[in-house]
């Protein structure tokens, strides 16, 4: 198994139930695709039409976050036509509904794998793993970032690692989990 598949299982498996930790991959996203991601996964999980009110009640939001949420995501699925989804909002009656149509398992990891990429800390990571060491000006010029945001997202990242004693410095990851 490679470092890349061993980081990505920790990361989203975390450790087995002889203490482990999980880490959520989804902890990576900014708040608003986080909430596009909630969504969506309701969606999916419901495969039926919900209510506006449900949406609100279930995701402990607010129409205008889920109305904002849901434009946003079906803007994305239309950017992404390979995903073969559709997501419907009909405001015809006193409620508004939603729905996903063609919802598989397949289509929405795939969705979930288009967010991720949309991180900048998910981008350092697979920067890593691919290259197995990267330079602060190179990654930052890479991902359109500046150095002191790779620094701050390097930061946050480290924090999570070190639950599994894992660290980035000077480009490099370190740590006794990379042993095993």
């Amino acid at each position: 198994m490679n470092l890349l598949m061993i980081i990505m299982v920790i990361f989203y498996c975390g450790h087995n139930d002889r203490g482990g930790i999980l880490v959520n991959l989804f902890s990576l996203m900014s708040d608003s695709n986080l909430l596009q991601v909630e969504l969506a996964s309701y969606l999916f999980a419901h495969q039926s039409i919900i209510t506006e009110k449900q949406l609100i009640d279930d995701l402990h939001s607010t129409k205008f976050t889920i109305r904002e949420a849901s434009t946003r995501l079906n803007s994305k699925l239309l950017k992404h036509p390979e995903l073969n989804l559709t997501l419907t909002v009909d405001t015809t009656n006193r409620s508004t509904t939603y729905q996903l149509l063609n919802p598989t398992s397949i289509n929405s990891n795939y969705l979930y794998v288009i967010y991720l990429n949309e991180t900048i800390q998910y981008q350092i990571l697979l920067h890593l793993f691919d290259k197995s060491s990267y330079s602060v000006p190179n990654l930052a010029a890479s991902l359109n970032i500046s150095e002191s945001t790779l620094f701050r997202q390097t930061n946050h990242l480290n924090k999570m690692l070190a639950e599994f004693n894992l660290k980035i410095k000077n480009g490099h990851l370190y740590g006794t989990e990379l042993l095993r």
